[in-house]
Formats: C-alpha cells, sequence, structure tokens
C-alpha cells in the first residue's frame, strides 16, 4: 500500500481471530511506523501494546497481548 503498512493492516486485524486470550504478537516494522502500528494494534483489540527500540534507537519492533477474557463465575 501507499503507506507500508498493509501487510501489518491484515496480520494484525487477523490475529485476534488465531489468538488465545493472553496470546502476544509481535511485528518488525520500518523504522518511522511506531506510531503507526501501535495504533493498528490498539484498533484491534490488544492491550500492553509497546514497541521495542533497536541498537541505533530506532522502534523497529511493536508487540502486544490479547486481553484475558472475563470470568463470568
Amino acid at each position: 500500500g501507499p503507506d507500508g503498512l498493509e501487510a501489518l493492516r491484515v496480520v494484525i486485524g487477523e490475529a485476534p481471530r488465531h489468538l488465545l486470550s493472553g496470546g502476544a504478537l509481535a511485528c518488525e516494522h520500518g523504522a518511522a511506523q511506531g506510531e503507526a502500528v501501535r495504533e493498528l494494534f490498539l484498533h484491534a483489540g490488544f492491550s500492553d501494546v509497546q514497541s521495542e527500540r533497536d541498537i541505533a534507537g530506532l522502534e523497529r519492533v511493536t508487540h502486544g497481548v490479547m486481553p484475558e477474557e472475563a470470568d463470568d463465575g
């Protein structure tokens, strides 16, 4: 896509259907895409969303966790 995020939109958007509650996803991305990727994670329902920096100090990997399901009992 024009912003370089199309594949990540698909992966992040589809991940909640494939992860158990408490499951995690991490995605490597371009150095200038951290903020946009964090937004994709949050929009998909992930919690504990964070970006990690590489040795040069650039955001390169973002990860998040699917929230634990509430216990109805």
